[in-house]
């Protein structure tokens, strides 16, 4: 009966291992898909900005050569 009890105890280790291991690989890659959300915001941000002063040298240089 102890070998019986020792491999269903070391099957239910196994069972939690690969548990803990599963929640820690959905935790990863959950966090490097927030990451990638906020990098791709910033980006977003970045390129309105760099738009706009695109546009504000263009108006300038109009107004300089009318």
């Amino acid at each position: 009966m102890g070998a019986l009890a020792n491999g269903i105890a070391e099957e239910k280790d196994s069972e939690n291992n690969l548990t803990n291991y599963n929640e820690n690989v959905i935790f990863r890659k959950s966090q490097e898909l927030k990451n990638l959300v906020d990098n791709l915001e910033k980006s977003k941000k970045k390129r309105a900005i760099l738009k706009e002063e695109v546009k504000i040298q263009e108006d300038k240089k109009d107004e300089d050569e009318a």
